[in-house]
């Protein structure tokens, strides 16, 4: 199973963001996936929320996006990307970032 995955809790996001991130997978990114999920559930009031889904999705290949992701262009070798380890965060090269984001990243929990 290949599920996306994104949070939205607070009042930073509203629906129009889910579903513009969905429309640029669907449009531009050329990944296909079985499910598509939002984390709703506000359990810590910030941006610990979305570790919920190392929790709730304990299956399948899983591709998490933040909210305010731009995707213009191909982007499905994130899922066929090799790997040893069970979570990979996407490159970023923004210099304020030091290297890695959280923005984007995939993990397995298959055992």
């Amino acid at each position: 199973m290949k599920r996306i995955i994104c949070c939205r809790f607070g009042d930073k996001f509203t629906q129009w963001h889910v579903d513009n991130l969905k429309h640029m997978i669907d449009t531009y990114s050329g990944i296909e996936y079985d499910e598509f999920v939002v984390i709703e559930e506000d359990l810590y009031g910030n941006w610990y929320n979305k570790l919920q889904m190392y929790d709730k999705f304990r299956d399948g290949e899983n591709l998490y996006f933040d909210l305010d992701v731009v995707i213009t262009e191909h982007i499905d070798s994130f899922f066929t990307y090799e790997e040893d380890s069970k979570v990979v965060l996407m490159r970023d090269f923004n210099l304020t970032t030091q290297g890695f984001n959280s923005s984007i990243m995939r993990f397995n929990n298959e055992v």
